[in-house]
């Protein structure tokens, strides 16, 4: 019988379809706001990007009408 931390360690780098496409989407719009972390970007800027994600990200759940946490 395999231990949690086994379990755990052996599906911690395993992505779905959908988050490797995710991924590779949030890195193009780091690039396009030229920084590697969103920390990187003042607070100005760091709430323009993620609204560029929101609105660019085609997957995103609020176009398909599902419910979502909004943040503050």
């Amino acid at each position: 019988m395999k231990t949690f931390n086994q379990i755990r360690n052996l599906t911690e780098g395993v992505q779905s379809p959908k988050q490797k496409k995710y991924q590779a989407f949030f890195k193009k719009a780091l690039k396009k706001f030229g920084v590697k972390s969103p920390q990187e970007l003042e607070r100005d800027k760091r709430k323009k990007f993620f609204d560029y994600v929101d609105a660019n990200w085609e997957d995103n759940a609020r176009r398909v009408g599902s419910a979502t946490a909004y943040r503050s």
